[in-house]
């Protein structure tokens, strides 16, 4: 197979720390270090000076397309690559978030996009008028212009076949790998005193659904609980779950805790009886992964992308009802059913081997290119 011209959208790669970027950063690091033989193209309109992005500018790894001049980097990023593009003879351009330059079928270069999920469509509460008119667009033009399209979970393929009924045919379902911090356990573990705990990790927003978390262990006796740590960031939401937290005296349960690097991170994991993800809705579901892969298992909702991604490794509740949450929990304490829900779990996380993910990635590219 000769070597492929591919360009990434990379402005999330550079620019943002978790979920998009990670994703990005994660995509193109297994591609380059798994299939070292193709050409890699990052099209962004500036670069970041964060550690975790540094590697990226290395220019023996990876060439980049800026835009030249005093071209506007909005304008140069929804349609202004289309003529470097052209320039660098690309093969392949991949929207790695939700969305293609308009008028990318006009020139000869295939594209991919990722659509990630349809939060917009399926929680429109969360977004400004404005702004589920832009995504609208955005997606609409990208389904339309796009020659495949990857999705992470075969929910987000159903919702995007249910919003999009264009996108049918197109789909293909390509597992999102786990970025390298957490593909090896470390000797060393967080003890906190030896005091038990269980772990949440995500945002902390409405669609997170903290809420039921809380109302469940004011269920709880004090025997069944023991310490939540609460790793993300939030703004009204956060201070009206603390609020009820507050409300119904159960400070010394709860620890919020922000800027949290992947190490530390995966040292909060490896220390937790499990992790809960109480979600209203996922696309996907990462920390999901995570704490799979470091032998954590899960308790969360049988909503949305959940039940697929955690498999046989965890307890799946109906997860509005903090009854049922609670009595997870109860079930969770017991040291002979954690090590019950990891039997198998190595077999279930095959599907999000990076290597892989890293070789269908390329087999896709190859059969819309037309090479074999």
């Amino acid at each position: 197979m000769p070597p492929l011209k591919i360009a990434f959208d990379a402005k999330r790669l550079f620019h943002n720390r978790e979920g998009l970027g990670a994703y990005a950063r994660t995509l193109v690091r297994d591609l380059k270090t798994f299939h070292p033989e193709h050409h890699y193209f990052l099209c962004t309109p500036s670069t970041s000076g964060y550690d975790y992005a540094r590697e990226f500018l290395d220019q023996s790894q990876y060439q980049l397309i800026m835009p030249e001049g005093r071209k506007s980097a909005s304008l140069w990023r929804s349609k202004g690559v289309l003529a470097d593009l052209e320039k660098h003879k690309i093969d392949v351009y991949w929207g790695l978030s939700n969305e293609l330059p308009f008028g990318m079928n006009s020139i000869a270069c295939k594209s991919i996009v990722t659509i990630h999920d349809l939060l917009f469509k399926t929680f429109p509460q969360q977004f400004s008028l404005a702004d589920r008119i832009i995504y609208q667009r955005k997606f609409k033009a990208a389904v339309a212009a796009s020659d495949l399209i990857v999705v992470p979970s075969q929910h987000t393929q159903r919702d995007l076949s249910k919003y999009f009924p264009n996108a049918q045919g197109k789909q293909v379902v390509l597992g999102q790998a786990i970025a390298p911090v957490y593909r090896g356990v470390v000797a060393s573990v967080e003890q906190n005193d030896g005091e038990a705990y269980y772990l949440i990790v995500g945002s902390i927003n409405e669609r997170k659904n903290l809420r039921l978390v809380i109302e469940a262990w004011g269920n709880l006796s004090d025997g069944e609980r023991c310490r939540v740590v609460v790793v993300g960031r939030g703004a009204r939401y956060m201070k009206q779950m603390q609020e009820l937290i507050a409300t119904l005296e159960l400070d010394r349960w709860f620890e919020f805790r922000s800027d949290v690097n992947n190490a530390k991170l995966k040292q909060l994991y490896i220390g937790a009886r499990a992790l809960l993800f109480p979600s209203h809705y996922e696309g996907y579901g990462r920390p999901i992964v995570e704490a799979l892969s470091l032998e954590i298992p899960v308790i969360c909702g049988n909503n949305s992308s959940l039940p697929e991604v955690v498999g046989k490794h965890g307890i799946i509740i109906e997860y509005h009802r903090p009854e049922a949450f609670g009595a997870a929990i109860v079930k969770m304490n017991q040291e002979a059913v954690r090590k019950n829900l990891m039997v198998g779990v190595k077999e279930h996380l095959t599907k999000f081997d990076p290597q892989q993910l890293s070789n269908q990635a390329i087999r896709l590219m190859s059969d819309i290119v037309g090479i074999n």
